[in-house]
């Protein structure tokens, strides 16, 4: 009987335990599918609402980051896409394929043709003309920085400055190259990046018995000012009569040794005058010294339009090719064309006093003023008139779904500028154009370090330029005669809006009132 009592509880006690266990399990699911609910939802939305986490993270998954739109089947008028009927043979399926596909997401049709056949220095004067006419040449378009001033001036491009900070574009995509004074005036498609440096023919100074490149004394913390003077007069004593150490422009030179001697010729942020700094003038000078030695090439005397005497330095930078200058400054776009011919190699700009370098063997170890520096870059303009076919971020999102790989470059730098890491060229290791790897480096290194210089596509006045010219060809005082026009330069930069005289130093002031003075 006590048996039998026995297996009647156990029996009861096994039953409880499957109930609580199978009631515990029914609870599972509600409590962890939303874990980040602090409130308990009603009985009767339990259901709908452990769905919800797994619904909107499949919506975000799958959203687009650059949604489509109905235009109405409206006609855009762009310029500097990829045209599927200009494009190399091998291009034109993929871009075909890619603007049907863009045409039906945004039910429009893109027109490429609006700028053909306008030479590049008529761009801004044809779409002022077209807007003031009612007809805008272009609704949507890539412009040279250069066009900026004009196209701002004449009032021919929209404002973007809300439009960009609201559609997270990485700094590097607008920040300084596409500013204008306290404005955003459009974007880039890609990261505003260097793409210079000086270049040297490895070939001729292998030649010629020199110890080492320019490339390995830089690696070796050895291209000061004083180090970079010591290597030229060496390699000048060293080179057959009629081939020169250095031929530059010295305007390449200004922008290059500067920003490698910490200094510049233009605020990038307020657009007030660098070039009276030491810093400045320090590599002035240093040019100055390497012209009339005979290590750099001088500039050619010309006679301007007015009857003024002119110094041309354009030639001073020709005959690279040819092995009749050792070192120049060097574009990227020019590498391919130089690595076919013969053997060159890259090195940044030399340091002045302004710089520091912490070890003396290490070129990492440059203060952080030692920067290289970009200059004029594309920027994506909305034509007044174009706002009224399609917003300016659906333009954005219309580019950026044409052009899949800047779409795809573009989600990674967010991420990277997310994360705090650096934007630069993709690729960054490779070899592309070098023939050695510690070419690849120092580029890799140089381009990574960078500011944006506003001068020749921002200044309002050819003042400073001129007295540049002048004072690198025939001597003299750099400051005195950077003083003697500052006062002018100012003035055509606050005349524009883009100084305000009040924020400048009182030095400054004074130079702008002595200005006014001489005008009456």
């Amino acid at each position: 009987m006590k048996g039998k009592r026995h297996i009647v509880l156990l029996l009861i006690f096994c039953f409880i335990i499957s109930t609580v266990i199978a009631c515990s399990k029914t609870e599972i699911p509600e409590q962890t599918t939303t874990p980040q609910e602090e409130t308990t939802p009603s009985d009767d939305s339990s259901d709908d609402v452990s769905e919800q986490p797994e619904e909107a993270e499949e919506d975000q998954t799958d959203e687009d980051p650059f949604p489509g739109a109905d235009l109405g089947g409206v006609t855009l008028k762009v310029w500097g896409f990829p045209n599927p009927e200009t494009v190399d043979e091998a291009e034109k399926e993929k871009w075909s394929e890619r603007l049907k596909a863009v045409e039906e997401k945004f039910n429009c049709k893109l027109d490429f043709s609006g700028l053909e056949g306008v030479g590049w220095n008529d761009v801004p004067q044809t779409i002022i003309s077209s807007v003031a006419a009612g007809d805008p040449v272009i609704d949507f378009g890539d412009m040279s920085r250069y066009y900026i001033s004009s196209l701002v001036t004449n009032d021919a491009i929209l404002d973007m400055t809300e439009v960009v900070k609201n559609y997270n574009l990485p700094k590097a995509y607008w920040e300084g190259g596409c500013q204008w004074g306290d404005k955003i005036i459009g974007f880039s498609r890609g990261p505003m990046l260097p793409w210079s440096s000086l270049v040297y023919r490895r070939d001729i100074i292998q030649e010629v018995g020199m110890e080492k490149t320019p490339g390995e004394m830089f690696v070796e913390g050895k291209w000061s000012l004083d180090d970079f003077y010591s290597y030229c007069k060496e390699l000048q004593s060293r080179l057959p009569e009629g081939t020169y150490v250095l031929g530059i422009h010295a305007l390449n030179w200004a922008r290059g040794a500067a920003f490698a001697n910490g200094a510049y010729m233009m605020d990038a942020k307020t657009y007030h005058p660098g070039y009276l700094s030491d810093g400045f003038i320090e590599i002035v000078e240093f040019f100055q010294k390497l012209v009339q030695e005979g290590i750099a090439v001088n500039a050619t005397e010309v006679t301007r339009d007015d009857g003024t005497t002119g110094y041309d330095w354009n030639p001073a930078q020709q005959g690279f090719d040819e092995g009749k200058i050792v070192i120049t400054h060097g574009d990227n776009w020019n590498f391919d064309g130089w690595a076919a011919q013969f053997d060159f190699g890259v090195v940044p700009f030399p340091w002045g006093s302004n710089v520091t370098l912490e070890d003396p063997n290490d070129y990492r170890t440059l203060s952080d003023n030692y920067t290289n520096y970009y200059k004029d870059n594309g920027v994506f303009v909305v034509v007044k008139g174009g706002e009224k076919k399609a917003t300016p971020e659906q333009y954005m999102n219309l580019l950026f779904s044409y052009w899949t790989e800047m779409a795809e470059l573009l989600q990674e730098n967010r991420e990277r500028e997310a994360k705090g890491e650096p934007i630069t060229w993709e690729g960054k290791g490779a070899y592309r154009w070098f023939s050695t790897d510690l070419d690849a480096e120092l580029w890799d290194w140089y381009i990574g370090r960078y500011k944006f210089d506003p001068l020749d596509t921002t200044t309002q006045s050819s003042v400073f330029f001129r007295a540049l010219y002048k004072v690198c060809s025939v001597g003299g005082s750099p400051r005195a005669e950077f003083e003697a026009i500052v006062g002018e330069d100012i003035f055509a930069m606050i005349e524009a809006g883009l100084i305000k005289e009040e924020e400048l130093p009182d030095d400054l002031k004074q130079k702008v009132a002595e200005f006014r003075e001489k005008q009456e």
